[in-house]
């Protein structure tokens, strides 16, 4: 195990692969849950693609800000957030809604 996780990148996309592999089974099992049709884990998958995709920018903006002044790091994070997340919601919500 020790192996798995001794280079970083290495670690990185291993837990990151997983944060959005249990995004995509907690999104099912509560689409199981409230008896959505079965046509939603094709949602859910493609929520969770396309999560992964667009956070993967982050990774290289956050090592690159690491070292700015804290206030400026911390508002490039929560902005550059932000607009992540505005985009990613507007996937989410094409993809509930032409599925």
């Amino acid at each position: 195990m020790d192996k798995l996780f001794e280079d970083r990148q290495r670690q990185f996309w291993i837990l990151h692969t997983l944060g959005w592999l249990g995004f995509a089974i907690a999104a099912y099992l509560g689409a199981l849950f409230q008896e959505m049709r079965n046509a939603y884990l094709l949602v859910v998958a493609l929520d969770a693609y396309a999560g992964w995709l667009l956070s993967l920018p982050l990774r290289y903006l956050f090592q690159r800000v690491w070292n700015w002044k804290p206030a400026v790091m911390v508002l490039t994070v929560l902005v550059s957030a932000f607009i992540l997340a505005l985009l990613w919601s507007v996937i989410k919500n094409f993809n509930y809604w032409q599925i």
